[in-house]
């Protein structure tokens, strides 16, 4: 017989399971968590993360898997250390700036920091579900972690999305600490001025971490009755303020010395006026396309697999009234964020990585339900063999089996397979059906690339290189011998701004003059980059990238590539 919610009545040591609504034992405290079988789930959890990061060290030791793109334009930042860039803080640049600094200018050493990122996260995540449910609810937060394809990702390559989301988990943890010293009437002022470190060291990195305070803000107004401000509390929170503004410093310190750029490039990635876009790119006010948000949907399902599903219903019942306080916490640093960017693919394209930071919440959420949940399908199953029954009574095999337990079961095989997948891409692109759905094409090449550039500027005695976009631009420097100064002719040729146009250095009227007008233009075609440069001789390599060598060649005018 289904029963409602309402009709179920808690005894004395249970709980209602928030994603069955059945009944279940009730999770260990915090101090209950203190049991043997507390102590082995968490010892697991611990191994669990050790063993993960050991295999990711192995594998990038291994290599065979080139830089995408934006890890060497990355790369080029460390190289030209500075208080920000064109369009994100300095935080991934200097933390490339140490890696390789130990680990030298290879791979290992530009990928190394997200390996790291991700441990820690891991870690973070656990810990918290430990402080909230103990051990049990720390190894399942660290599994849920790996359930989600796309921190497979950010695991293994250094773009932003890695650390950015480490200080994000890190930011939750102080919040939750905050949250529970102010219900209990204390003072909560370490963990402000922890939280507005967090936050301002994430700015650095992505400045999407600002949904995580909108986020904060939105559960305090909710929750509001339940949170005690002591005077400690808001000196704390003052203090908070003003380290994430000295934390953010460096960030408005460039963009003010610069004009402010990034606030261009982030109106250009919005399609709004005064963005950094080309005329020929600008829209003429707004448009609306019904792919955009389908596929923005659509791209959270792939990133995330199943856990989407139970962190959905998760998320809407910790968004209830009559849920706890820690519910309501975890569903609001989730929902805002990925809510607003579903509202903004109404507006434009909205990357699918955009909003992952607010699946830390949501995937805790569920992880303080799933044990009940599982424990709830253990015994229903341990009834089932005792009754000797041979009946079918699963949904999907003959043995019992519950939607809770399904999802979370699926969710585990997904995250195995991103994982093995992360570990194994150049395999995996060489399978049948498969293989074309792997972008190999952003993983390989580069380093042959390089070499028949390198070959062309032998060839002719030294020459300036030129690419027409940066992530060709970056990828050329790291791979060719040497790592050589790169240009970057995007905003030449009519695109956006790039960091490369306020490097030292990289000013195409001076490499040109400099190289003699004799250059390799890579990317781009012919007439192209004769709309762009005065070009004495042209001679064309490579049809297929395409690759130009020239000679007599200098800007159309002055200071051009600024």
């Amino acid at each position: 017989m289904n029963v409602s919610h309402r009709q179920i009545k808690k005894r004395p040591g249970e709980e209602i399971d928030p994603l069955t609504r059945s009944r279940c034992a009730r999770p260990p405290s915090p101090s209950e968590g203190r049991g043997g079988g507390s102590r082995r789930a968490w010892a697991g959890a611990l191994g669990l993360i050790c063993a993960v990061t050991v295999v990711r060290i192995i594998a990038l030791l291994v290599g065979g898997v080139e830089l995408v793109g934006d890890e060497a334009h990355y790369w080029e930042w460390a190289r030209h250390l500075d208080l920000s860039y064109y369009s994100k803080g300095p935080g991934v640049a200097w933390l490339i700036a140490g890696t390789t600094a130990l680990f030298g200018d290879t791979e290992f050493g530009v990928r190394i920091g997200a390996v790291m990122s991700s441990a820690v996260t891991m870690l973070a995540l656990g810990w918290l579900g430990r402080r909230i449910g103990g051990g049990r609810v720390g190894l399942y937060a660290v599994l849920g972690w790996m359930a989600m394809a796309v921190f497979h990702g950010t695991a293994m390559l250094m773009t932003i999305d890695g650390p950015f989301v480490m200080w994000w988990v890190i930011g939750l943890c102080a919040a939750w600490c905050g949250v529970e010293r102010m219900g209990a009437g204390k003072s909560a002022g370490g963990a402000m001025v922890a939280l507005g470190a967090a936050i301002g060291i994430g700015f650095l990195f992505k400045y999407t971490i600002l949904f995580l305070p909108l986020s904060l803000i939105v559960f305090a107004v909710v929750r509001r009755k339940r949170l005690v401000w002591t005077g400690g509390t808001v000196i704390g929170a003052l203090v908070g303020v003003v380290v994430f503004a000295v934390c953010i410093s460096p960030v408005l310190i460039w963009n003010q010395q610069n004009g402010w750029p990034t606030v261009k490039h982030l109106l250009g990635h919005l399609g709004m006026a005064g963005g950094d876009l080309s005329h020929k790119d600008a829209g003429g006010g707004w448009s609306y396309r019904p792919v955009w948000a389908l596929e923005f949907i659509g791209s959270q399902i792939g990133l995330v697999g199943p856990m989407v599903v139970l962190m959905g219903i998760a998320g809407v019942r910790g968004l209830r009234r009559g849920a706890d306080t820690t519910a309501s916490l975890l569903a609001w640093s989730g929902a805002v964020i990925v809510v607003v960017y579903f509202l903004v693919s109404f507006l434009t394209d909205v990357e699918g990585n955009w909003a992952i930071a607010g699946y830390a919440g949501l995937s805790l959420q569920v992880a303080r339900g799933m044990p009940g949940a599982i424990d709830a399908w253990r015994e229903k199953v341990s009834r089932w063999r005792a009754d000797g029954a041979t009946d079918r009574a699963g949904i999907l095999r003959r043995k019992p089996e519950t939607w809770a337990q399904l999802g979370w079961h699926w969710s585990l095989g997904y995250g195995v397979v991103g994982w093995l997948g992360m570990l194994m891409i150049g395999g995996v692109a060489r399978t049948p059906v498969i293989g074309q759905f792997v972008p190999m094409h952003r993983l390989s090449g580069s380093a042959a690339l390089a070499g028949e550039v390198s070959g062309l500027v032998a060839g002719m005695g030294g020459g300036a290189v030129l690419a027409e976009r940066y992530d060709t631009a970056s990828l050329l420097a790291f791979y060719m011998e040497g790592h050589p100064v790169v240009g970057c002719a995007s905003a030449l040729l009519g695109d956006r701004r790039t960091a490369y146009d306020y490097f030292d250095g990289t000013r195409l009227g001076g490499m040109l003059d400099e190289s003699g007008g004799k250059a390799v233009l890579v990317g781009g075609g012919e007439r192209k980059w004769r709309r762009s440069l005065k070009i004495g001789t042209l001679r064309t390599v490579n049809e297929d990238v395409p690759i130009h060598v020239v000679g007599g060649t200098r800007a159309a005018h002055e200071g051009a590539g600024r």
